[in-house]
């Protein structure tokens, strides 16, 4: 199976690796590789060789084999006592990554300085009362230009818009009749939304900037008891420019392919549908072989491929066929419950808080030490209702909800808590090569 990108196909045989050369630079690396090899060191490494695109290829290739191995806990949260089980998470720069929870608050950690604030979810009178907290399970801002923070609402069927330059919450999204697990922009003012009550619903986030303020000053304490108070202070309530319903089920996940200018949405109807953003038609349906908690969805641009993760299998598609290429049986059975990749490694977080990597290329897992090809983070913070459980801590793992690369591609955040409803818990960190 080769999922190389097809703009290599035409490269000249000067690029070809000489049998020499390949085995120094292989020395070279395994050398460096032993004193972290990072980004950074391949960059200058790039520039001092004059690599050619292959060798590149190759470098990147090899960089990414050894960094499971390579990866270590750098920095654990020391103040995830306050919080149960990070759903959601997302990297605003190489230094400050966001989180949200089940118990509903959106934090920002300073990874560098240690520090931590929450950021203030708007109260208001909502027309549409829901009986759960489900937590914030979707993180994310408007692509490059940064301007605007998405993120769940203290209603789970809401969406709130920040201005990213203030952190005001400036818009409230209302429409949805059940819990949004996804959204994802699609332009600098325009966010699609996924829910569970079956639909997906277009929306239009435009409003006017404010001066911004900086992360380390940031004190937002301000509450909405209502929506009038939330519109007098310069909210906006707005609802969808559209809706559109083709599952017939609730839809767990939702991903953008700015590539081909489509949108992938997973649904517990066992289905992947693939959409044209151009007018919401879905241009076609991949009906997926493994139906068990089908929870997470990553895609892989440069490949062209998708991951779709369920009980017992990580599922690859082929974006360009739309067809399913390859089952990956799980390293364990508590499912997948995050699916991320870094350029031709897709890494696994398991509900038994197993984090696992594997390659695509040559389609088996990484090991990462001699005696295991995953690794295991353990919980910093665990509370059990008196009534329902009594598990010794020791057998009670941190499901990896959310984990993903910092923009450097150098850090790896890895957040979750106890899988097991009756019990409270929290786990954050982050994980060096």
């Amino acid at each position: 199976m080769n999922f190389s990108n097809n703009n290599n196909n035409n490269e000249s045989n000067n690029d070809d690796i000489s049998e020499s050369l390949d085995q120094q630079l292989l020395n070279s690396m395994v050398k460096k590789s032993k004193k972290n090899f990072n980004i950074y060191d391949k960059v200058v490494y790039r520039e001092i060789t004059n690599l050619s695109k292959k060798q590149e290829r190759d470098l990147l290739h090899y960089s990414n084999l050894r960094m499971p191995s390579l990866l270590k806990q750098k920095k654990e949260f020391k103040h995830w006592k306050n919080y149960n089980k990070i759903f959601a998470s997302y990297w605003l720069n190489n230094d400050i990554v966001l989180a949200g929870t089940k118990d509903n608050k959106l934090l920002a950690w300073n990874t560098e300085k240690d520090s931590c604030f929450n950021i203030t979810l708007p109260d208001y009178e909502s027309n549409n009362k829901s009986n759960h907290n489900c937590g914030i399970h979707s993180i994310t801002t408007n692509g490059y230009l940064k301007t605007q923070l998405a993120t769940g609402s203290r209603n789970p069927c809401d969406f709130v818009i920040y201005d990213l330059l203030t952190l005001k919450p400036m818009l409230l999204l209302e429409g949805h009749k059940d819990w949004i697990f996804g959204a994802e922009y699609i332009s600098e003012n325009i966010i699609v939304t996924a829910s569970r009550d079956k639909t997906i619903k277009l929306w239009s986030t435009n409003f006017k900037q404010s001066q911004p303020i900086s992360f380390d000053s940031y004190d937002y304490v301000d509450t909405f008891e209502h929506k009038s108070i939330f519109e007098a202070n310069g909210g906006e309530i707005k609802k969808p420019l559209f809706s559109r319903q083709e599952h017939k089920e609730k839809v767990r996940d939702i991903c953008f392919n700015s590539s081909n200018n489509d949108i992938l949405t997973l649904s517990a109807d066992t289905t992947v549908k693939i959409w044209d953003v151009n007018n919401f038609d879905v241009k076609s349906s991949v009906e997926l072989l493994h139906e068990k908690e089908l929870v997470c969805l990553a895609i892989n641009e440069d490949l062209q491929i998708a991951a779709i993760g369920s009980l017992r299998h990580t599922q690859l598609i082929d974006l360009r066929s739309s067809t399913i290429i390859k089952s990956v049986p799980n390293m364990e059975q508590y499912g997948v419950r995050s699916v991320c990749f870094k350029e031709n490694i897709m890494s696994i977080g398991s509900g038994k808080g197993y984090l696992s990597f594997y390659d695509i290329s040559a389609e088996n897992w990484i090991p990462v030490t001699e005696e295991s090809n995953h690794i295991l983070p353990q919980p910093s913070w665990i509370k059990k209702y008196q009534n329902e459980f009594q598990l010794p801590d020791n057998l009670i793992a941190s499901a990896i909800y959310t984990h993903n690369w910092d923009p450097s591609g150098n850090k790896l955040f890895v957040g979750g808590g106890p899988l097991l409803s009756g019990i409270k818990g929290c786990y954050g960190s982050i994980y060096v090569y």
